[in-house]
């Protein structure tokens, strides 16, 4: 607290961020740019004076006892905690493949001759799956993801190829049987980035699909 404090006795004014903290509930998390991009976590407290389910922490009595040193006096009792409850171990026993549960998961069905961002599909947040036949055979050639955003994973015939990040953009190695295989990109927004000149943000793959130097 001797910031606050020194601030205070210099006459400044202060703002506390974050004074509660909160989380982004389902996929509507952010991101920060400095470097490069950086995906925010939904839990969004910063180490606030509250809590995310509204106790005071230590810090919250520290602030407390500076404004008090400066004058400020305490606007009312604090009211007592609130009450918790105890759900004990929770045991997630079934599970389903992802690429199975489409037809349940899935917003709908959109044929293209191209990759489109997910704004183009009207979607805003989540996860969306770019699927495609690739003919075989092919031996050694390269997959690249141009301009992913921001994490894809990626299946040929089912099974898992590789991962591909915004920050981390490697291309994968492509080998297909004779007959063929189904080339399954499922990307994750990971958060927009809501500040400065990055607030243009689109997501999904932007800039297209490559087998070596070929869409």
């Amino acid at each position: 607290m001797f910031v606050l404090d020194e601030m205070l006795e210099q006459g400044s004014s202060v703002n506390l961020y974050m004074f509660h903290g909160g989380t982004n509930f389902g996929f509507y998390s952010g991101a920060n740019h400095g470097e490069g991009y950086e995906p925010t976590v939904t839990s969004y407290d910063y180490d606030a004076p509250l809590t995310e389910w509204g106790d005071i922490t230590d810090k919250y009595k520290a602030i407390r006892q500076v404004l008090r040193k400066h004058g400020i006096a305490e606007g009312c009792e604090l009211p007592a905690p609130l009450p918790k409850q105890a759900y004990g171990r929770v045991v997630l026993a079934e599970t389903g493949d992802l690429l199975n549960q489409l037809e349940v998961l899935g917003a709908g069905r959109v044929e293209s001759v191209t990759i489109q961002p997910m704004e183009k599909l009207d979607q805003a947040y989540g996860f969306i799956l770019y699927s495609t036949m690739i003919k075989g055979p092919r031996t050694g050639q390269k997959l690249h993801l141009r301009e992913v955003h921001d994490r894809a994973q990626i299946f040929l015939g089912g099974k898992p190829l590789g991962v591909v990040e915004r920050w981390n953009p490697v291309p994968l190695e492509l080998n297909v049987p004779p007959e063929g295989a189904r080339l399954d990109i499922l990307v994750e927004n990971m958060g927009r980035v809501n500040y400065g000149p990055w607030l243009r943000d689109p997501k999904g793959i932007t800039e297209g699909v490559l087998i070596d130097n070929q869409f």
